[in-house]
This record gives structure tokens, sequence and C-alpha cells, in this order.
């Protein structure tokens, strides 16, 4: 009974642990190179920012302070961006730690 009382303590322990730890924990740095495209409102304020990367592959930009930068700055140019990746139904979502322009792009997604 001690044995399962303590089993059902630990599972209970992880399932808290589980929904408190924020998902950025959770997610996976990346270095993504490819070509940025904003949507912007009427004010030209960004409203969606992506990287398309030279495999294909999209990512969405979070809005944070870095993502409205890039969607301010970069649209139409290719960078280089490091950050966290998570899978938000079924979509790639960055939250971009840096990030710099480069030139020609030709690098993989690492």
């Amino acid at each position: 009974m001690k044995a399962s009382m303590s089993l059902s303590a630990a599972l209970a322990m992880v399932a808290v642990f589980a929904l408190v730890i924020p998902q950025s924990a959770w997610a996976e740095k990346q270095t993504v190179t490819g070509t940025v495209s904003v949507v912007q409102d009427d004010d030209g304020k960004p409203t969606d920012v992506k990287l398309k990367s030279n495999e294909g592959n999209t990512y969405a930009i979070k809005l944070d302070e870095n993502g409205k930068k890039i969607g301010k700055e970069m649209n139409g140019k290719k960078i280089q961006a490091i950050g966290n990746v998570t899978d938000e139904d079924g979509k790639k979502v960055m939250v971009v730690e840096s990030y710099k322009e480069t030139e020609g792009g030709d690098k993989k997604d690492e």
C-alpha cells in the first residue's frame, strides 16, 4: 500500500511539473537561415512574421521584442536566426534569441 501511495504521489508531482514548467523549457534551440516575410496592419505594425528556411520549412516568429524588430527591419531579407522552436498545433514557432542579416543564405537548418 505504501508503495502504491508513493508511486501515485510521484506521478502527481510529474504531472504538476509538466503543467508548471513553461513550454519554452521544452523547446529545441535551433539555428535557421532563410527569408523573412511580414504581414503588417494599416499602421505598418507587424501582425505576422514568418521565416522560410532554405529547406522550405516555415517558422512563425513569436512577436516578442525581437520578433517585432525582425518584422520592422527585415521584411524580404535573408537572416540567420537562433532561438527556441516549439510545435504548436502542427506549426513550428520560433522565439528568436538573436539574429543577423546574411548574404546568400545557403546554410542549412541546424
